[in-house]
């Protein structure tokens, strides 16, 4: 570029930034890169071998996007409660899918949820007085 960039560091167990198209990895002055892991392979013993149930890292920084979001496994290996790493699941293979997310079925998010689309119903129905008052005036 010519010019003194700015050099930054991003990291993120999101990949599905740049596939679901929110950022591009062809941006200018931008260089993707993703941590390379071993992905647990059916019927594979080795791969599991060396990270007991799940992927195994490897530690090495490759150019490219991550071939998959290793994101939950790190969670639940943080020690992510089971309801949280089912519900980001959920949501994962939602959006995988390209289909709309499901609303949680149970606990504290669901509550927030069902009241959220309880007061989105409600606005809708005010939109519609509103507009039909306006329409009532148009003469």
């Amino acid at each position: 570029f010519g010019i003194d960039l700015a050099q930054v560091i991003a990291t993120s167990h999101f990949a599905e930034v740049f596939r679901l198209g929110l950022v591009s990895a062809e941006e200018p002055g931008l260089q993707v890169c993703s941590m390379k892991v071993w992905p647990p392979t059916e019927g594979d013993g080795n791969s599991r071998a060396f990270s007991g149930d799940g992927v195994a890292y490897l530690y090495q920084l490759v150019p490219g996007l991550a071939e998959h979001s290793f994101g939950i496994e790190c969670a639940r290996r943080a020690g992510l409660d089971a309801v949280s790493l089912r519900r980001a699941s959920e949501i994962l293979a939602a959006l995988e899918k390209g289909a709309p997310v499901p609303p949680p079925p149970d606990g504290v998010c669901a509550v927030g949820a069902a009241r959220a689309a309880e007061q989105t119903s409600d606005l809708h129905g005010l939109h519609d007085v509103i507009i039909a008052r306006l329409c009532a005036t148009d003469t």
